[in-house]
């Protein structure tokens, strides 16, 4: 009872908002239900393989990972610093000049291209990787590794991944049941309010991050030594 008390505790401490961030956009590029349920069933038993594996195979996955990492001042690390941050450059330009464009060819043009079922289930997939660097999920991990039997180890990482992402299973939930109307009428006021600061924020931290990382990554070449050392 103490290990599952633990678990849930673990949850509250790794409650995350982002699924239910990427399932919002999901929806208002048109995705229908079953593209929903196929995102929260992909992220649930997803989280859970991944927890499972971690909990057997934790040691040997560490051991064998650790000969590909590069040491600390690798080149390595400076070419992907520069591979992302064009990647985040090019994302961010792509999103800025579309939006440049008129409301309704963007409109006609993101409700033209929902997702399918499983577009929106390797989406899901994708999410849930996202817990492996989570202190929480690896915490998780390493409680649910201490027991002998694999039912209770699922029931631990089920435990973990409801709790963390409970928003984005909440609302999954109102959506499939049509409950989440008023949720929506209540908040697309507020949202329209605050959208152009709040996305205008969100691009100026993202060109901030790409070029600090361009920067970091040409310090490197250019003295050998990181700007940010972690």
């Amino acid at each position: 009872m103490k290990s599952f008390l633990l678990v849930f505790t673990f949850g509250i401490a790794g409650i995350d908002p982002m699924g239910l961030t990427l399932l919002l956009a999901g929806i208002a590029s048109g995705v229908k239900k079953r593209q929903v349920a196929a995102f929260g069933l992909a992220t649930f038993f997803g989280t859970i393989l991944l927890g499972v594996l971690f909990s057997l195979f934790g040691g040997q996955i560490t051991d064998w990972i650790r000969p590909l990492v590069p040491q600390a001042n690798d080149p390595s690390w400076a070419m992907a610093e520069i591979a992302v941050a064009l990647l985040i450059g090019y994302w961010l330009f792509t999103h800025i000049t579309a939006r440049s464009r008129t409301h309704d060819n963007t409109e006609g043009r993101e409700s033209g291209r929902p997702s399918s079922v499983f577009g929106m289930a390797v989406s899901g997939f994708a999410f849930s990787l996202s817990a492996v660097p989570d202190p929480a999920f690896l915490a998780t991990a390493v409680i649910a590794s201490q027991t002998s039997s694999l039912p209770k180890m699922i029931i631990m990482h089920s435990i973990w991944v409801l709790v963390s992402q409970i928003l984005l299973f909440a609302f999954i939930a109102a959506y499939l049941l049509d409950a989440h109307e008023p949720l929506k009428d209540f908040v697309r006021p507020i949202w329209e309010s605050v959208k152009r600061p709040v996305i205008g924020a969100l691009y100026v931290g993202i060109g901030a991050l790409c070029f600090g990382m361009a920067i970091d990554a040409i310090a490197l070449f250019a003295t050998g030594e990181y700007l940010v050392r972690l």
